[in-house]
């Protein structure tokens, strides 16, 4: 019996697409991932480049955002427990003090007025040089979520003497008295830096960013 005939040798011509083009396939990959990255980079610098109108209140006046309407109570340091850390026994959640010593830092705390019913969000301090510090970071664990200021229970709340609104050493019950929960956040600023604005930068209030200013002590 005669073996069947072997099946004719493709040519260069019948060679399969793939095969043909494979090395070309490779050779664009690289600029195929170039592209993508220029289309997301640019999507990236426009978000960034989208203008944010700013909503201001001077300090003890009221800023009207869309999602609320705050006023500041209160900004100020914390005491130290040891030299050169940050300070000690700063309400954290439930009114538990939190001990933290961070060298070279200060916890400062923050205190709202507001009409929401839920945390204020994306809420940072700014110096005087428009360098901003996130709420409540990983380094003070367990006073709070992190980059929001959330109501307390005014009874919790740490003492000061009462003074002129917005000057950083108000009374969590002078907020109480205009009938809106207080919220508080804690922060950790460089040593020797004061904050100058409350930032409110969240998505609920585009396009606005509201800035409470802080009045700054005499000289």
């Amino acid at each position: 019996m005669s073996e069947p005939p072997l099946p004719p040798r493709r040519g260069p011509a019948e060679t399969g697409w793939w095969r043909r083009n494979l090395v070309a396939l490779i050779a664009l990959l690289p600029v195929a991932g170039l592209a993508l990255w220029s289309v997301t980079d640019g999507y990236r610098s426009q978000r960034a480049q989208t203008p944010h109108q700013q909503l201001r209140a001077a300090p003890g006046e009221q800023l009207r955002l869309p999602s609320a309407t705050l006023r500041l109570v209160a900004v100020r340091p914390m005491p130290s427990d040891r030299a050169g850390g940050a300070g000690a026994g700063a309400p954290g959640k439930n009114g538990a003090a939190v001990q933290v010593s961070v060298p070279g830092a200060q916890v400062w705390q923050l205190e709202l007025e507001s009409t929401a019913s839920g945390p204020t969000c994306g809420v940072t301090l700014a110096d005087a040089s428009g360098q901003r510090f996130g709420a409540n970071p990983d380094e003070l664990d367990g006073f709070g979520t992190v980059g929001c200021a959330a109501a307390v229970d005014p009874e919790l709340a740490d003492p000061a003497p009462a003074a002129s609104p917005g000057s950083g050493t108000a009374t969590s019950s002078d907020a109480a008295a205009g009938g809106n929960p207080v919220q508080q956040a804690s922060f950790l600023l460089p040593a020797g830096v004061r904050p100058a604005e409350v930032v409110i930068d969240y998505p609920s209030n585009a396009p606005y960013v509201g800035v409470l200013s802080i009045a700054q002590p005499a000289g």
